[in-house]
Parts: structure tokens; sequence; C-alpha cells
């Protein structure tokens, strides 16, 4: 068995709490996360990425996007 500690970093500057996945086995899992922007945020270039801290420090490439609100 083996736990992963992950969490989440976005262009903003915010990080969301760590969050623990257990695998009893080897495999994968999918994570998600939700990032709510001010209906009057500006409409600019934004990235995520996921750090894993544990058992091994390492942070996944970003995600970049551009919202629009509507």
């Amino acid at each position: 068995p083996a736990k992963v500690r992950y969490h989440w970093e976005y262009s903003d500057g915010g990080t969301p709490p760590s969050e623990t996945l257990s695998f009893e086995e080897a495999g994968t899992k999918t994570v998600t996360t939700g990032w709510s922007l001010r209906t009057d945020a500006k409409s600019i270039p934004r990235s995520v990425s996921l750090v894993v801290t544990a058992p091994q420090q390492r942070t996944w490439g970003s995600i970049s996007f551009t919202h629009t609100c509507q």
C-alpha cells in the first residue's frame, strides 16, 4: 500500500488544501479541481499545476487557459 499527497497551484497564487490518495496496488487514479473566478475577473491567461508532495516531490506541467465570462 502507498499514499500520495498532492495539491493544486493556481497562477493567481491560490493553493487549495492538500489531499491524499491511497493505493492498494499499482495503478492510476483521476484527480480534479475546481477554481471559482469572480464574474468581474479579467479574461487573462491562467494556469493550474498539480504538485505531488509525498512520497516524492514533483510538479507536473501546468495547463494554461483563458476564461471568458458571459
